[in-house]
Formats: structure tokens, sequence, C-alpha cells
């Protein structure tokens, strides 16, 4: 029974602990290739965090620059700059002349066209024009 018992005994290439040997590489190569990927994925991470952070600073940027153009371009700082450098003012209402459009002009200067004169046609549109300057504005 004895030579059985040494019999049995196979010829594997690889003894018991050649096999340890390569589970504990396997698991070091395999450890290490995680360490790698959490390495690249921290670095990655600041990168991200660097960029959102540059975000939130252009954005403030531009809601600044956005409310100083407002400031700036508002009447409030206009009209005072056009009077001071320019001497221009506001126009009262006296000053003010409002043009008919050219579908009312056609309605407007009715008589003139039946006469056919260029001069009762500026006549005619003229008369126009000052009534329409006249009426008072509804606020």
């Amino acid at each position: 029974m004895m030579a059985r018992a040494t019999s049995r005994k196979s010829s594997s290439p690889l003894s018991g602990r050649a096999i340890v040997a390569l589970t504990l590489v396997g698991l070091l190569s395999v450890a290490a290739l995680v360490i790698w990927r959490r390495t690249i994925a921290v670095a990655e991470n600041r990168v991200v965090r660097a960029l959102e952070a540059q975000k939130r600073e252009l954005i403030s940027l531009r809601t600044t620059l956005e409310r100083d153009m407002n400031d700036v371009t508002s009447r409030a700082r206009i009209v005072p700059a056009a009077e001071h450098r320019l001497g221009m003012h506001v126009a009262t209402e006296l000053e003010v002349r409002n043009l008919p459009l050219p579908g009312m002009r056609d309605s407007l200067g009715a008589d003139s066209v039946t006469t056919g004169k260029s001069t009762d046609r500026n006549a005619s549109s003229s008369a126009a024009v000052a009534r329409l300057a006249t009426r008072r504005r509804v606020p």
C-alpha cells in the first residue's frame, strides 16, 4: 500500500509553494493597479476642483461686469454726461415731432392726391404733422 501512495504522486510542473507565490504576485499586481488608478483619479479630481473654482470666479466676474455695464449705460449716467460734455439737453414736448407712418401718410393727405400738386401735398403733410405734434401725450 505504501507503494501506491508514492505512485499516486502526480508530476505537476508547479509545486504548492510556487502556486502560493504566483497567487501573491497576482494579488500584489492587482493592488498596485488599484492604487495607480486611484492616484490618477485623485489627481484628476484636483484638476476638476481647480476648474470649478475658476468657473465660479469667471461667473462672478461676468456678473460684476454685466452690472457695471448696466450702471454705465443707464439713462441716469448718460443724460448728465451728454448735458455736461456735449451741451445736449432732453427735448421738451414742443421740440418733439412725430412723423406719420407711410400708411398714415396716404390717409392724411387724401385731398392732395386729388389735386395732384406737390405743393398741396407738402402743405397737407406739414399740417398733419403739426396737428400730431400739438396733441398732448398720454403717459
